[in-house]
């Protein structure tokens, strides 16, 4: 018996801890392993939580039985996990799947939770949509339900 957690952001899955979730405003590497283990008692693993997602689908999901798999999420950010050949790929520093973090736009792009600008979640995550139909509200010039929103 143990504890699996899909965390947002980047994770050292062998020391258990979530070294970059940016839309969680984590910064610094954030301890959870240990506290976890110290806490109940029982073995903890961690990764990313699109990673996690994608092997549900792998699973029991879309992708049932499938070797190769791509999983993409939408929400506060943008993330993703793949799975080849059976395999989940973490890629470099844990981050494979971390497709929200493409420049899309580098000349006038948007200001990333990451630190960098012009960011695919900037403009493709919920929160990047509501803020790009914000600014298209503010320069259309007729009457919308978005401007009143």
């Amino acid at each position: 018996i143990g504890i699996g957690m899909g965390s947002p952001g980047a994770v050292d899955r062998t020391a258990n801890t979530v070294t970059g979730a940016f839309n969680l405003n984590w910064k610094e590497t954030q301890e959870v392993g240990s506290i976890i283990e110290k806490e109940l008692g029982i073995p903890f693993a961690i990764d990313n939580d699109a990673n996690v997602a994608a092997l549900g689908e792998r699973w029991v999901g879309a992708g049932e039985n499938n070797p190769d798999v791509v999983f993409m999420t939408l929400g506060t950010g943008v993330g993703g996990g793949i799975i080849a050949d059976g395999n989940l790929i973490h890629g470099v520093a844990g981050a494979g799947g971390e497709i929200g973090h493409m420049i899309v736009e580098p000349e006038n792009g948007f200001a990333c939770t990451c630190g960098s600008h012009g960011c695919l979640e900037t403009v493709a995550s919920a929160t990047g949509v509501v803020k790009v139909a914000r600014l298209l509200a503010e320069a259309y010039e007729g009457d919308s339900t978005i401007k009143a929103a």
